[in-house]
């Protein structure tokens, strides 16, 4: 039996043992970085679980160099299955072309599927451009008829649309919304709005029915009338101009709130206008006895800068800025006792008229005298003045005295005779 040497290293199998006397074989799962190795080491690795076993020192050093043990066959024998082959690349770049063994741009066949998606014509498809008038008849035959497709909705050809009936895109007539569905009355378009009448306490209070908004960075202009009517009997009915001008400095606004007709003067100054911001104001109204209810229509070259109120509630007090007035300061002045000589004439209960100190007549509307005949009050008491109460003449004095100088001549040639 050969003696081993004593500085020899044993590799251990299961059958026959072997010996190395210049090269060692260690277990190990990396390369080494420091101590001397001979080329011709080998280190195994025997917990890789992948095509690298282990490694072989080709150079001696500290710690040499080395090269990998592969397990398997190389890529370039076909026969082997593709996990054994060793060295080849995670990815491959594919090969560009139009053949059975390369690929088609991606970017090709985009725009390839969005185009079959996408209506379009035959690339031989016949333009209008190619073909006359007159060839597409000399290819017709038979008669062309004409027909009527019934319209949407219509049970009949020429049929009114229900698409027709209703807009989709509902629009406003003043301040009334139309779609089409529906007539709208004229006090709706001119926009009409109810006081609150649903207190016994209500009297000398205040409520407000619109806001009128100028305000912005430009001139603003929203006039027109407000039409009062009033539920009851016993209350007012009137025509309320108004007019609200943004000023030149944005800022101030000029307010306007005249009546142009009332039938009840007490309500004179029952329209307030409560500045709320720059352009910005709310309108009042105060009704002068309990359960008062006013119907109220407004008409305006701005529609849209006006917004009404209905019922709303009632305040003890406001601030207003303006307030609605007459033309003719209300009451309108009467004569009466200690100052007769102003207003408009009247007849009392009694029958009785003031009028002031003489009335003139004018025989002819063109003429321009002063008076044709004046009846005037000379005398420095009082005195009365009675009419013929039968058919007769009211003369002036120097007519009387004329007509008795002539009787008395008359008279003088009489008794003469």
């Amino acid at each position: 039996m050969a003696t081993i040497p004593s500085n020899a290293n044993k590799l251990v199998s299961t059958k026959d043992n072997n010996y190395f006397l210049e090269n060692k074989i260690t277990l190990g799962e990396e390369i080494p970085t420091t101590g001397t190795y001979k080329m011709g080491d080998i280190i195994i690795n025997p917990w890789s679980v992948g095509a690298e076993i282990g490694w072989i020192c080709t150079d001696n050093g500290e710690p040499g160099e080395w090269a990998q043990i592969i397990n398997g066959k190389p890529d370039t024998d076909v026969n082997i299955p593709w996990k054994n082959v060793y060295q080849k690349p995670s990815t491959y770049a594919p090969i560009i072309g139009n053949t059975e063994t390369t690929a088609f741009r991606g970017d090709y066949g985009e725009i390839a599927y969005e185009h079959s998606q996408a209506a379009h014509a035959p690339v031989n498809a016949q333009k209008n451009s190619d073909i006359t008038k007159a060839e597409i008849e000399a290819k017709l035959t038979g008669v062309i008829t004409t027909h009527t497709h019934n319209y949407a909705g219509s049970s009949t050809a020429g049929g009114a649309a229900t698409s027709a009936n209703k807009l989709s895109n509902s629009k406003k007539i003043g301040f009334a919304s139309f779609d089409g569905t529906t007539d709208i009355p004229v006090h709706l378009i001119l926009g009409e709005i109810n006081t609150s009448s649903s207190g016994s306490t209500n009297k000398n209070k205040w409520t407000k029915f619109a806001t009128i908004n100028v305000s912005g960075t430009s001139y603003k202009t929203c006039t027109g009338k407000f039409m009062l009517d009033a539920a009851e009997t016993y209350n007012c009915s009137g025509i309320l101009f108004f007019y609200f001008r943004l000023l030149n400095n944005k800022t101030d606004t000029n307010v306007i709130l005249r009546w142009l007709a009332l039938d009840n003067d007490a309500y004179a100054n029952s329209i307030a206008a409560v500045k709320k911001s720059a352009g910005v104001y709310d309108l009042y109204f105060k009704p002068l006895s309990d359960w008062n209810t006013m119907h109220i229509t407004t008409y305006s070259n701005k529609s849209e800068y006006i917004t009404l109120y209905s019922q709303q509630e009632f305040v003890a007090s406001i601030t207003p800025e303006t307030t609605s007035t007459f033309p003719v300061s209300l009451p309108i002045p009467i004569p009466e006792s200690g100052s007769y000589w102003k207003g408009f004439a009247k007849v009392n209960t009694d029958g009785v008229t003031e009028v002031g100190k003489y009335i003139d007549f004018h025989n002819t509307n063109t003429e321009t005298t002063d008076y044709s005949i004046r009846l005037q009050c000379d005398a420095t008491g009082p005195c009365t003045v009675k009419l013929p109460s039968t058919s007769g003449t009211l003369a002036r004095t120097e007519d009387i005295t004329s007509a008795i100088g002539n009787i008395n001549t008359i008279l003088s040639d009489i008794v003469g005779s």
